[in-house]
């Protein structure tokens, strides 16, 4: 018999540097994900690459609201996200989020949980 597994998207995750930052708009170092409202979740990172907009050098500060996770228990979600339609998959641990850019292979990524607050 299996156990039920939750999704917790809700914490603190390190970025890897798979995004082409000099094609792509990438999130870089680390992301929060916390809960803006019942509907909707708030990504906050550093954002840094070539289509990110002319206004940025180096990396900026951003907030992005995204749907709250529906798809496969929880554990998956397809959104238009920093230019471009991404399918977001959480583990069944929790422990990492994979980040696929559909449109843009090279604008995918990968984070690790570091904290769950």
């Amino acid at each position: 018999m299996g156990r039920r597994v939750n999704s917790n998207w809700l914490g603190t995750f390190l970025l890897d540097d798979n995004c082409v930052q000099a094609e792509c708009c990438c999130l870089v170092e680390q992301v929060k994900i916390s809960k803006l409202s019942d509907t909707q979740l708030l990504v906050s990172a550093n954002v840094a690459g070539a289509t990110c907009g002319s206004q940025v050098i180096g990396s900026t500060p951003a907030e992005i609201p995204i749907p709250i996770p529906r798809d496969k228990h929880g554990f998956q979600l397809t959104t238009y996200f920093v230019g471009s339609i991404n399918r977001f998959t959480l583990s069944y641990d929790n422990e990492y989020i994979v980040n696929a850019n559909l449109q843009v292979p090279k604008c995918s990524g990968m984070a690790r949980r570091v904290s769950s607050t």
